[in-house]
């Protein structure tokens, strides 16, 4: 297969809506300089659709700041990477073959701390690591909700490894749950809870506790309380 075939069916992978990944019959080949290369081209498309980048240095310098608290804390993150901001206003964030990744303007309002910030950076360096996007496309969305768990494990561990709680990685998917198919969001943010013991004090062991209710409740949706959290991680139950 040609590289410009490869290019023409190379998508990304998202942390809002599920893994977009090229439909590639043997995508191993595309590594190193081919995949950066893949990542470049592809990026010219996606800037275009997503109303191009936005030159905003304080936001771009917030990205790189985080990113690299990020990458220089995990072994598996050895290499460079660039942050870039898109017009769109609709909450998303992509990630490309070579480090390139991306986060809307839309999205971009929605973090208003760093440590969500690291939670979105952290999931994209997790599917670039994984090479997601150059995986064959999902083909069922339980496949697909399966490869957004695996990113969402992998950065949770980068989280950890930055000296973040993982646990912030709940907030996030609670909070662009309007973003995800149906059930995507609490279906994430109890698997994480599950994975992460109750050390970082109330907030884990509020999590915990939460998330394990939900299954007895009829109805019940998770909600993050419009008010900032008094502790991250902690979210409520109300009925639907």
């Amino acid at each position: 297969m040609s590289l410009s075939r490869a290019l023409s069916g190379l998508l990304l992978a998202c942390v809002l809506i599920g893994c977009r990944a090229p439909h590639l019959s043997n995508p191993s080949w595309i590594t190193g300089g081919a995949a950066a290369l893949a990542g470049s081209r592809a990026a010219r498309t996606l800037e275009c659709q997503f109303g191009g980048v936005l030159r905003h240095s304080e936001a771009e310098d917030r990205m790189a700041r985080v990113g690299r608290r990020l990458a220089s804390r995990s072994s598996s993150l050895r290499g460079s990477y660039e942050f870039r901001l898109l017009a769109s206003e609709k909450p998303n964030a992509f990630s490309l073959p070579g480090g390139l990744v991306y986060l809307t303007q839309g999205l971009y309002a929605e973090l208003r701390t760093d440590e969500l910030l690291a939670a979105v950076l952290a999931h994209e360096l997790a599917h670039i690591a994984s090479g997601d996007s150059l995986k064959a496309r999902c083909g069922v969305p339980a496949e697909a909700l399966k490869r957004e768990l695996a990113a969402d494990a992998l950065a949770a561990s980068y989280l950890d490894a930055a000296g973040l709680s993982p646990i912030t990685l709940i907030d996030l998917v609670l909070i662009i749950r309007d973003a995800q198919p149906q059930g995507w969001a609490e279906a994430r943010a109890r698997e994480l809870a599950h994975r992460q013991p109750p050390r970082d004090g109330a907030a884990a062991a509020g999590a915990h506790i939460v998330i394990e209710r939900e299954a007895g409740i009829e109805n019940a949706v998770f909600v993050v309380r419009p008010d900032p959290l008094p502790h991250p991680g902690v979210v409520v139950l109300e009925p639907e």
